[in-house]
């Protein structure tokens, strides 16, 4: 099925009092895991790429993979990008069909991790794509470069005026979660309260492997509607390779990694049915907006080429280029008539109906369009088709 709007999906979580599962992969064992779980529960769930847990190659050759598993899942599912920085690495994964983002400047002071939030917020927004920001800081977790060890609890008294003067879609906070393995976190359950009071829109818990089945409701009935989660993941990979090589000190790789899977599955089923997400997925389908890739499409006939003007050859591959950086622009196809001598089509996929909108809107658009239009075709069409997997 198409992916799952992710900013409606936390909505609905928020107002029904359930958290989504957001759960960290590695690869596609950790993957297989968590979209068995999901289905198994009847769960919605939201596929986390951890950008620091990659090279970025690594996590662009990865989302693909990711891509094609969500589309086959008979649940919602979003997949997103986490502890992202990089404002132009944040563009290349919208642009390749993740539908929500963490950006993560919470080690800066809040003047700047408010401007630099909100330059990506208005980039993501003209993609359809969630945004999840982060005041105050979670430690555990490298950010702009730096270590991330130090405590920063996120002031109540300061998320009005960050959510707003950001546009964030969802949340994370500081409230004694921690990233790893930390049993026994002291969740400061009055500043939470204070947080929901202060602002209306789903709260994210990151570090959620040590926090108790009491502390995890208490969460979720004080806004919490995302929580993030992948160190216990791991380690029930960890503990099945442990039991694998002591029945078997001679195993090779794929005896190791006999039954990881399962034991992702196992876990995951375990979280989704503590946030009350199991059972949820037929409503979530039904009330929350799938999204899906958008085709533009123009043909242009040229006639012969005007005195002193280049070929339309290298022009079209400029335009190629061009329109390909447009944000929300997954793939730019541009191709001669094998038929008909001079006619060329343009084909445009942008990520969702939000892009394609932005996308026609944009000066880059006009611009190219106009030089093709104006100046090369003797006919010109073009238009918008939907296609929802």
């Amino acid at each position: 099925m198409p992916l799952m709007d992710l900013n409606d999906m936390l909505k609905h979580a928020y107002r029904h009092r359930y958290a989504v599962g957001s759960f960290g992969i590695d690869d596609t064992l950790f993957m297989a895991g968590v979209l068995q779980a999901a289905e198994e529960t009847r769960a919605p769930v939201v596929l986390n790429l951890i950008a620091t847990h990659f090279a970025e190659d690594e996590l662009e050759s990865f989302i693909p993979l990711v891509m094609q598993a969500a589309h086959t899942a008979t649940v919602p599912v979003a997949i997103n990008v986490d502890h992202l920085s990089d404002g132009a690495l944040a563009q290349r994964v919208m642009s390749m069909g993740c539908n929500g983002i963490m950006i993560d400047h919470s080690s800066l002071r809040f003047s700047e991790n408010v401007g630099r939030t909100a330059e990506c917020v208005k980039l993501a927004h003209q993609c359809g794509v969630t945004v999840e920001g982060e005041l105050g800081h979670v430690p555990g977790e490298p950010v702009d470069g730096e270590g991330g060890d130090e405590q920063i609890l996120t002031s109540a008294g300061e998320v009005k005026a960050y959510v707003e003067r950001t546009g964030i879609d969802c949340l994370a906070v500081s409230v004694g979660n921690v990233h790893g393995h930390a049993k026994g976190s002291k969740m400061d359950l009055a500043r939470l309260v204070r947080i929901h009071q202060a602002v209306d829109i789903p709260l994210v818990l990151h570090g959620g492997t040590g926090l108790t089945l009491e502390q995890y409701r208490k969460a979720i009935d004080n806004g919490v509607a995302k929580i993030n989660y992948y160190t216990g993941l791991a380690d029930a990979i960890s503990k099945r390779i442990k039991a694998n090589l002591a029945a078997d000190h001679r195993a090779v790789y794929r005896d190791l990694m006999h039954g990881v899977t399962e034991n992702v599955r196992a876990e995951a089923v375990r979280c989704i049915k503590s946030w009350r997400s199991d059972g949820r997925a037929a409503e979530v389908s039904a009330q929350c907006r799938a999204v899906g890739e958008v085709e533009y499409v123009a043909t242009l006939a040229v006639g012969n080429t005007a005195s002193g003007k280049p070929g339309i050859e290298p022009v079209l591959q400029e335009a190629q280029r061009s329109l390909a950086s447009i944000p929300g622009v997954a793939r730019v196809s541009i191709g001669a008539s094998r038929t008909h001598a001079g006619r060329y089509c343009v084909i445009v996929t942008l990520v969702n109906e939000t892009a394609a909108r932005h996308f026609l809107e944009s000066q880059r658009h006009r611009q190219v369009t106009s030089k093709l239009a104006l100046s090369y075709a003797t006919d010109w069409s073009d238009g918008l088709y939907v296609e929802m997997d």
